[in-house]
C-alpha cells in the first residue's frame, strides 16, 4: 500500500502542482464615451464575471433601467482583448420609500444580448441589443478624481523578457528583485526610488509623468539602475490602497522589452486590529 501511494504521488503530484489559476484583468469602473456625455455603463467585476448597469434612455427620452448581471469572460490570454458576454434585462419595480419594499413586485424582461470587448487597460467597445435594435459604442474609463499613489512600500518587482530572439525565446526565466520603494509626486511628475533589500543589490529610479483613467493610474517615463541599465518604462493599471501598491510594468532593458508586476505592501499600518 505504501509503495502504491508513493507511486501515485510521484505520478500525479507534479501535474497538480503545475495547475495555475487564471486571473482576469480588472475591468471594474464607470465607462463612457467622452463625445457623448449623458449616458454610460457602470461595470463591477468579481473574478471572471461583470455586473453591468446601463444608464441610457428610451425613444421617449426618459431613463430606462437595464442590467446585465452575469457577463462571463470568454477566456483569452491577458494581453489579448477580453470579451464578456451575457443577457441584458429591463427592470421595473415599486417606488422605494420608508414602507416595506416588496421584491416580488420587481419585473425583469430579457431584451437582448450584451458584449463588452475590454481593450486593456483603459478602452473597449460595448455592443448591446434591445428588442432587436443593436448598438455598438467605443467607451473608456471615466475620470473624476486623481488617485494618491504616493507612499513607501516593500517592493517586489517580478519581470520576464518578451520576444528577445534568444535561444530561450518564449521560455525565458522570471527575474525577482525585492526592495523598498518610495513614491513621490508633484502635479503629474512622479519619481519612484527603489533601494535594495537582501539578497538583492539593485537600486533603481523611475521618473515620469502620471495620467489618470478612471480607477487606473499610468506612469510613463525613463529609469536608471545601479547596474548601468536604463531606458523607457510604463507602469499601468496602478492601484494603491491603505494596504499596498500594485501595477503592471513594461520596460526596455538590454535592447529587450521586459514585462511583469511591480508593487508591494505599505511599510506602515494605518488601521488598528479589529
Amino acid at each position: 500500500m505504501r509503495a502504491f501511494l508513493s507511486l501515485l504521488l510521484a505520478c500525479c503530484l507534479p501535474q497538480a502542482m503545475a495547475t495555475v489559476s487564471y486571473y482576469q484583468p480588472d475591468a471594474s469602473d464607470l465607462w463612457w464615451n467622452p463625445d457623448e456625455s449623458g449616458w454610460g455603463v457602470n461595470m463591477i467585476m468579481q473574478y471572471d464575471t461583470i455586473f453591468a448597469t446601463f444608464f441610457i434612455y428610451g425613444p421617449d427620452g426618459k431613463a430606462r433601467w437595464y442590467t446585465a448581471s452575469d457577463m462571463k469572460s470568454t477566456g483569452a490570454p491577458a494581453d489579448m482583448p477580453q470579451h464578456f458576454t451575457g443577457r441584458l434585462y429591463e427592470t421595473t419595480g415599486p417606488v422605494v420609500t420608508n414602507a416595506p419594499y416588496n421584491p416580488s413586485a420587481v419585473t425583469r424582461r430579457d431584451v437582448g444580448a450584451v458584449d463588452f470587448e475590454y481593450l486593456r487597460p483603459n478602452g473597449g467597445y460595448i455592443t448591446y441589443s434591445i428588442d432587436g435594435v443593436t448598438v455598438s459604442k467605443q467607451v473608456r474609463r471615466q475620470t473624476w478624481a486623481t488617485a494618491d499613489i504616493t507612499g513607501e512600500f516593500y517592493l517586489n518587482r517580478v519581470l520576464r523578457p518578451h520576444l528577445c530572439n534568444g535561444p530561450n525565446t518564449g521560455h525565458e526565466p522570471s527575474l525577482n528583485e525585492p526592495g523598498v520603494m518610495t513614491v513621490a509626486r508633484s502635479g503629474s511628475a512622479v519619481q519612484i526610488s527603489v533601494r535594495p533589500a537582501a539578497p538583492s543589490t539593485l537600486s533603481c529610479t523611475y521618473t515620469g509623468n502620471a495620467t489618470q483613467s478612471g480607477r487606473m493610474t499610468t506612469v510613463n517615463g525613463d529609469y536608471t539602475c545601479s547596474d548601468g541599465n536604463s531606458g523607457p518604462f510604463t507602469l499601468s493599471e496602478i492601484q494603491v490602497s491603505d494596504w499596498g501598491f500594485v501595477s503592471r510594468l513594461s520596460m526596455k532593458q538590454g535592447g529587450c522589452w521586459w514585462g511583469g508586476h511591480f508593487g508591494g505592501t505599505r511599510t506602515t499600518v494605518f488601521e488598528s486590529p479589529s
